[in-house]
């Protein structure tokens, strides 16, 4: 059944529609939160809190198709507010206003975005050179497909920092893979370009394995 048909019969109190959203949604949701957070008992929690504030707000989405992203908008705010609350929400120091974005195109083997172990190795790399709150802003701009204006609302700053971010975020990993290649003799480049980012988080995100998670709804 069609996204949207679900999300319209849940709209007219169909419960078990709902339990089927889940299941078509539960893989984007649990990245996020497990991306933010990375607690599972605590990325647990906030998942669990994302699908009953959808069901309670579910009649407020206009456009039924837009429900993923909608989705995913929830538990970013939930897990951006979760840290906050933690006093876990960091600011760089790398802030530039009025900026565009530039076009610093990664290019590596396809092979290290569909297999497993190679896709770790460039997610670890990316976790290290970027700093908690780039690596969020690079997972809201390209997994969550955020705008800057969006992303500068949950952060609470310009859409120049959004920028910034995104920005630098695209060359510390250009220098960090340029680095690995150096070091590992594994060369990466030379390759058709892939939409690095987008790719690489959708790739890990549909081979993560939920966990049971109960919405008491």
């Amino acid at each position: 059944m069609n996204i949207s048909h679900l999300v319209e019969k849940i709209k007219k109190g169909d419960n078990k529609s709902f339990e089927k959203l889940y299941k078509l949604t539960e893989r984007e949701v649990w990245f996020t939160c497990i991306s933010f957070l990375k607690n599972e008992t605590t990325a647990q929690d906030i998942m669990q809190e994302t699908y009953i504030t959808a069901f309670l707000k579910i009649q407020s989405l206009e456009k039924s198709s837009q429900i993923r992203s909608w989705l995913n908008r929830i538990a970013v705010n939930k897990c951006k507010n979760y840290l906050k609350g933690k006093g876990e929400i960091q600011l760089d120091d790398e802030i530039f206003e009025n900026q565009a974005i530039v076009d610093k195109r990664i290019s590596i083997p396809e092979e290290y975005i569909s297999d497993k172990a190679k896709r770790e190795i460039i997610l670890s790399i990316m976790q290290e050179v970027l700093s908690d709150v780039q690596y969020q802003t690079v997972i809201m701009h390209y997994f969550n497909e955020m705008t800057v204006d969006e992303i500068a609302e949950v952060f609470e700053c310009s859409r120049g920092t959004v920028l910034s971010r995104l920005n630098y975020s695209r060359a510390k990993m250009k220098t960090a893979i340029e680095d690995y290649e150096n070091k590992s003799g594994d060369k990466l480049h030379g390759v058709v370009f892939v939409p690095f980012f987008t790719t690489i988080f959708k790739e890990e995100a549909k081979s993560l394995a939920v966990p049971n998670i109960t919405i008491k709804l």
